[in-house]
């Protein structure tokens, strides 16, 4: 029970360190919005840092966001496919 526990604490703590990248691409409003934004950000940076890491966790918190984000993006698919067909008719 105390290991559910912990690994709960610590894919919430490395959604909150690393900032979930679909709420960044979701709540801004100068980048196209599109179906699955916030995980390609997520896959870029996780790519980025891990070829030019500095420290050892934090490959690790940015590889912890991409199965959060592509969740996120799961849920609010709909609603980003409605928000791109509004922007470009």
């Amino acid at each position: 029970m105390r290991t559910r526990i912990l690994v709960l604490l610590l894919l919430l703590s490395s959604l909150t360190l690393s900032g979930c990248s679909t709420i960044k691409m979701h709540s801004d409003d100068s980048i196209t919005p599109g179906p699955y934004v916030g995980t390609k950000l997520a896959v870029t940076n996780t790519k980025r840092h891990w070829e030019h890491y500095d420290y050892y966790g934090q490959v690790f918190v940015y590889a912890m966001d991409v199965p959060l984000c592509l969740i996120a993006d799961t849920i609010v698919l709909p609603y980003a496919i409605y928000n791109s067909y509004r922007t470009y008719p």
